[in-house]
This record gives C-alpha cells, sequence and structure tokens, in this order.
C-alpha cells in the first residue's frame, strides 16, 4: 500500500503535529508492504536535511511567509495559501491512499477539491471549527463542515471526544486513533526518570505551548501563593512575557521560565518534578494535549486544570488529579491542592496503567491495518 500524508507539520518545527508526523513515520520505517510519503511545507528560514529511505520518502515546499501571526485573517489567508500549495502536488499520485492532517482548517474544505473520495481519509488532530465563540458563525461553520465530511471515503480522529463532535452518518467510516507519545520517548522516561517512592520537595513542572488556551500565567500567578514550592515552565507561546512580566512585578525566587530544548534536557526536568501541570481552556473540551500522554510516563502526579466536560476526564489514572479552568479556580482549589502536595507518598507508577494504545506506533499501526 502506498500512502501519501500531507501535513503542515514537520521538522524542524517543534510542535505535537510534527511528532505525530513522526510517529506515521517511525511505523511504517521497517513494513514491507506500506510505503510512505510525506508531503509538508517549509516556512521562511526552515531547513530539511533528512533522506528518503527505502520505503520513506520526503516533499518539502517552500512557502515564502511566516509560519504564524497573531492576525486572525492573516494566519487564516497563509494556511489557505500552504494548503493549496501542498494540495497543487497531489494529481502527482493518483494510485495513493492519501491522508490529509489538520489542524490548518482550510485543509478540510480544500483537500477533496484536488482529489478524488476513493482515496482521500481526513485526520481531524483538533476540532477548530467547535472553538468559534460566536455561535452563529459556529453553526454555520459545522454545516459546512458536515457537508464536506462527506467527501471523504474514511476519517480519523485522535480522541473519542472528537467522534461524538462528528454526525451520525459520519461516525460510521470514521476510527479513533490515539496520539499518545513515541516508543523511543516512553523507553526514555521508564530508564531515565526515576520512580519517587516519597515526595520531600514541591516541584512543579509544566512543559509546552504558552498560548491562550492553557492559560498557564493564571495557573502561575494562582500556585505562587502557596509556600516553599518551585514552579519551573519550559516552552514558548504568547503567554511566555506575561509570565515573565509576573516574575518581574513579583520577584519571588518560585519561578523558573525556560524556553524549549532538547528532549534530554526536558528529561532532566520530569526527573527533577514532583507534580507535572496539565491546563486547558474550556472552548477545547474535546482535545488532549499530546504532552498529557508524555506525562502519564514520567511516573509523577498530574494536576489538571480542565472543564469538568473535557476529553482529559476520560482518562483513568491514579496519578492524575483534577481542578477547574484556571478562571474558576477558588480557595477552596487552593487548600486541596495544599493537601495533596503535603502527603509525602507517592503513588506507586504502574506500567500496566499506560495503555498499550497510547504508544503512539502502536495505534497508527492499527488504524493503518484498517485502511
Amino acid at each position: 500500500m502506498n500512502i501519501l500524508y500531507v501535513t503542515a507539520y514537520f521538522l524542524p518545527y517543534n510542535s505535537a503535529g510534527t511528532e505525530r508526523t513522526l510517529g506515521y513515520i517511525n511505523s511504517v520505517r521497517f513494513s514491507k508492504s506500506i510505503s510512505l510519503t510525506v508531503l509538508f511545507p517549509l516556512f521562511n528560514n526552515e531547513e530539511f536535511h533528512l533522506k528518503d529511505e527505502a520505503n520513506i520518502s520526503y516533499i518539502p515546499v517552500r512557502v515564502d511567509y511566516e509560519r504564524s501571526s497573531s492576525s486572525f485573517f492573516k494566519r487564516l489567508f497563509i494556511e489557505s495559501y500552504t494548503c493549496i500549495k501542498l494540495l497543487r502536488n497531489i494529481i502527482k499520485f493518483s494510485n495513493y491512499r492519501i491522508i490529509v492532517s489538520t489542524p490548518f482548517f482550510p485543509m478540510l474544505f480544500l483537500a477533496p477539491l484536488f482529489c478524488r473520495k476513493s482515496s482521500l481519509i481526513l485526520e481531524i488532530r483538533d476540532a477548530t471549527w467547535d472553538y468559534f465563540s460566536n455561535s452563529f458563525l459556529r453553526k454555520i461553520i459545522k454545516l459546512a463542515v458536515k457537508i464536506t465530511l462527506n467527501r471523504y471515503q474514511k476519517i480519523v480522529t485522535v480522541t473519542s471526544s472528537q467522534l461524538q463532535l462528528l454526525p451520525k452518518e459520519i461516525q460510521k467510516k470514521t476510527y479513533v486513533c490515539e496520539n499518545g507519545i513515541s516508543k523511543e520517548r516512553y523507553n526514555k522516561l521508564q530508564v531515565q526518570v526515576s520512580e519517587k517512592s516519597s515526595i520531600n520537595s514541591k516541584n512543579f513542572y509544566y512543559c509546552g505551548t504558552l498560548g491562550t488556551g492553557q492559560n498557564i500565567s493564571s495557573i502561575v500567578k494562582f500556585l505562587s501563593q502557596l509556600d516553599d514550592i518551585k514552579i519551573r515552565i519550559r516552552g514558548s507561546g504568547l503567554e511566555f512575557n506575561l509570565i515573565k512580566n509576573f516574575m518581574i512585578e513579583n520577584p519571588q525566587n518560585k519561578i523558573e521560565l525556560l524556553e524549549y530544548a532538547s528532549f534530554n534536557k526536558v528529561i532532566e526536568d520530569y526527573d527533577w518534578a514532583d507534580f507535572l501541570i496539565v491546563s486547558l481552556d474550556s472552548r477545547f473540551y474535546s482535545a488532549i494535549p499530546s504532552k498529557l500522554y508524555e506525562y502519564l510516563a514520567a511516573k509523577r502526579k498530574i494536576i489538571c486544570f480542565c472543564p469538568p466536560s473535557s476529553a482529559i476526564r476520560t482518562i483513568t489514572n491514579n496519578n492524575l488529579f483534577f481542578y477547574d479552568v484556571p478562571n474558576k479556580l477558588s480557595t477552596n482549589d487552593l487548600i486541596s491542592i495544599k493537601k495533596l502536595i503535603s502527603f509525602k507518598n507517592q503513588n506507586k507508577y504502574n506500567k500496566g496503567l499506560f495503555n498499550k494504545k497510547f504508544i503512539r506506533e502502536n495505534s497508527i499501526n492499527e488504524f493503518l491495518q484498517k485502511i
């Protein structure tokens, strides 16, 4: 089987989307029955250096714009332009199964214009149409999405909650393929992160995107009310400077703000940490941050700030502790967290609780067998 995977996220850009693409590559690398071609953009100043392999090839497409913009309309234009530049190459792959991946929203609508339905598969990594705050606009877009989804042969989502957002007739041709963590990263975490039988420090750690959807700046302000704690934040995004300014205005020596680093450095952070932070705004209730799967493999307690309806709450693990979204946190929540961090016994890490479907290559292999 020949597969063309069309994505806006790949190396050298460091993101959850890139990890997803690498998951496909690692899943088929030693396959004797599947060949994979990855079609992806290179934005301004991005360079790509991987070489083709026996059954894996790469097609980078140069896009002469910055990857993102704070302006909604400019971002929409860049995403649409990028999708069209990518999709124009599809004509060369008439005998391939074609998987087009969001969350570049225009991809969903544009791909059927360039490819016949019989070979077209949509991968929904983010149900972005459900995030619009304007209810009228959301209804219009959801109707357009419903019509367009019928133009795909198959659909794959990365959470069961995203599946439930789709119309009943669409669900029948939809698979759930968990995002998960790569086998390589999972194995490294098992070996290099020590298991703590007791907690003598109170170190909080967050690693990932610092955007409005995570609202980590509010979490930092909230947790900084606690005594004798350390907070380490590693990432980039719109809230990076908000946290930096809070640190300047409130010099407490509790907070450490760091930019992205190699995974080996992140492993050191996990070993240092006692508590890992997950936060997601109520708009993104159907999403599960891919970082959560990494957290689950890191043998630490995880404090989740998310809405009651969040898909995160569907994951069962005795190291997960749930609180509401940041803007709804109360004094009682602070007291509850204070009690949690004062409890010195660490829950024993159970490898069996880490579902094998959370290994990314396992879930992708299972999905590829179905198509």
